[in-house]
């Protein structure tokens, strides 16, 4: 169950065969930590290292290493070194966990030096380091990580580790490294899932080429093509200036039954705020929540606010602004200036 996802049926069986008695072993614990982790269910997990302290498990490296990312997946990094520090003789599996620990939390100084002091690095610890920085937008230090990772390992790289340099190449518009990229992905017949092909479409759509962007778009057939795929395609137009491009794939989305969401909504809106569609941008808005179910955000009200603005329906705008439920904050008060 835990493997597979299910976490919650994975803890039920382990609350059954505590009440019936049955003996728990390391692999169970493994498991039981493991869902722990997947649901961020800390109390559970403290009550799970604690049977672990008081039956002297902790030196099973399973065990240990299923402590260590408990701790850090629950954002609890003090627990975690402190785990790490009692273990014994460390594995890669401590490690692994505790790079990911620091790169969750942005400290890419912690998770370097450790990543440093591996002598065989897995899939793991390459997409989490990756990762990291690419969240932190520190693209020099993803780019150096991939060329370290394609001239030590002997490995076809993850499709995440991908992703993360695609990332930064569409953060700082390099398309020609992109490119290359893609020539990569093609080149080592990497298969081309939801996921790599989303950041496909974005990358070269953030560096200027919409029909590279399209292109890519049209790999995926439309029964496979997910909410993030449309989205980021959707965001793709809007940014360039096709909003009726933007607006009909919205609705070629609704047609195959694909949910929009919030990411869905900005963009639309951000669609409509640069070509100052304003009586469509108040449709898309109020169909939000009333068709959606999708509750505004920020960004959303942020949107309309500078699209009013942009229209010179200042008025309007203040109006709005006093209407929304929300606290106003710096993004909302700055589309308004």
């Amino acid at each position: 169950y835990a493997q597979n996802g299910y976490m919650d049926k994975a803890l039920a069986l382990f609350v059954e065969m505590t009440e019936r008695g049955i003996r728990h072993d390391e692999h169970t614990l493994a498991s039981v930590l493991s869902a722990c982790s997947g649901l961020k269910c800390l109390k559970l997990g403290k009550c799970i290292h604690a049977w672990v302290l008081k039956n002297d498990l902790s030196s099973n490296q399973f065990i240990s290493s299923g402590i260590v990312d408990l701790y850090c997946k629950c954002g609890n990094i003090r627990y975690a070194e402190s785990v790490y520090e009692g273990i014994g003789i460390k594995s890669q599996f401590e490690v692994a966990s505790l790079i990911v620990g620091y790169s969750s939390q942005g400290d890419m100084t912690k998770a370097q030096r450790l990543f440093n002091t591996l002598s065989e690095r897995n899939y793991v610890v390459w997409t989490s380091l990756c990762s990291g920085y690419a969240k932190l937008q520190q693209c020099e230090e993803v780019f150096k990580l991939f060329r370290e990772f394609i001239i030590t390992e002997a490995l076809i790289p993850d499709a995440m580790i991908i992703i993360s340099v695609l990332g930064a190449c569409a953060t700082q518009a390099i398309l020609c490294l992109g490119k290359q990229i893609h020539t990569y992905i093609l080149r080592m017949r990497l298969n081309m899932d939801k996921k790599l092909l989303s950041a496909m479409v974005d990358m070269y759509s953030k560096c200027g080429n919409i029909m590279y962007a399209e292109k890519s778009f049209q790999l995926m057939t439309d029964k496979d093509r997910d909410a993030i795929l449309y989205n980021v395609m959707i965001a793709g137009y809007a940014h360039h200036g096709f909003e009726n491009k933007a607006i009909q794939l919205f609705q070629d989305m609704l047609k195959k039954s694909v949910k929009p969401d919030a990411v869905t909504f900005v963009a639309l809106l951000s669609a409509c705020r640069h070509r100052g569609l304003v009586e469509q941008g108040e449709r898309f808005f109020i169909s939000m929540e009333e068709d959606y179910n999708v509750l505004p955000e920020v960004y959303h009200y942020a949107c309309m606010v500078d699209m009013y603005g942009r229209a010179n329906q200042v008025e309007k705008a203040l109006e709005f602004m006093r209407k929304i439920p929300i606290q106003i904050d710096a993004t909302i008060w700055g589309a308004f200036v």
